[in-house]
């Protein structure tokens, strides 16, 4: 197999891991606070909920190949809008139910590869360079008819830089969509513009590779130029195409 069909290979699976979701402007649900610490593949994460009512902290169950998620969640807290702790039950890994109405939160989630190589894909993860973080494992859940944008505060190890399509302004990331959002995590991520007109369209590579990060943009490009000869266009919001190394031995 050719050099430029081992590149070839790995941006169109880049492109259609990396898809892009548009999404309307919404009334945020959460804010939240994420603190990485690599050194033990681990997360802390807090915050509050920006309605009243609510008495279930909840999370995905599951990802493929990366099965019993609420399982990395320990040290649960439970907050009532006065600050004060409230008592909750759990039903199973991944829900708690308050006994009074709950506005903070507190906890820490376990962010080891899972042994699945398909799991680096849906589910949240942390090796020794990069990793992935998927919002819609790492936050609570949103309720089912309830807004999915929120208001995210990462902190991240020295040395490390985080990277996504979502805007910033002052560190704080303005999320459209929990369960459509992934940051990029890790240090030396090497950038990369492939189209600079909008709606723009970035490579972000860690690692090393049998091509150069010359030879990644001009294939992206290729690539993407041959997708709007098939489709007419191309996705509404800004692109982000990520190469990483399997976190998987």
């Amino acid at each position: 197999m050719s050099k430029r069909f081992d590149l070839f290979l790995a941006v169109l699976l880049a492109l259609g891991f990396a898809a892009i979701w548009p999404v309307a402007a919404a009334a945020q649900y959460i804010e939240a606070e994420v603190v990485v610490d690599a050194a033990s593949r681990s997360a802390a994460v807090k915050g509050k909920f920006l309605s009243s009512g609510r008495r279930t902290l909840s999370f995905t169950l599951s990802a493929i190949g990366a099965p019993e998620l609420g399982r990395r969640i320990t040290g649960v807290e439970l907050h009532g809008p006065d600050g004060g702790p409230i008592a909750f039950r759990s039903f199973n890994q991944a829900e708690y139910v308050a006994e009074k109405d709950l506005a903070g939160f507190r906890y820490k989630i376990a962010l080891e590869p899972f042994r699945d190589p398909r799991s680096a894909a849906h589910a949240s993860w942390i090796a020794d360079d990069a990793g992935l973080l998927y919002l819609d494992d790492i936050l609570p859940n949103p309720t089912a008819a309830g807004p999915r944008s929120a208001s995210l505060t990462l902190h991240m190890p020295a040395g490390w830089t985080a990277v996504t399509t979502e805007a910033a302004n002052s560190g704080v990331y303005r999320v459209e969509n929990v369960e459509r959002t992934v940051f990029t995590i890790g240090k030396g991520i090497r950038r990369a513009a492939v189209r600079g007109k909008r709606p723009g369209l970035d490579l972000a590579l860690s690692g090393s590779w049998f091509f150069t990060d010359d030879e990644a943009r001009e294939t992206a490009a290729e690539i993407y130029r041959e997708y709007l000869r098939i489709f007419g266009s191309g996705p509404d919001g800004e692109m982000l195409i990520v190469i990483l190394p399997m976190p998987q031995p």
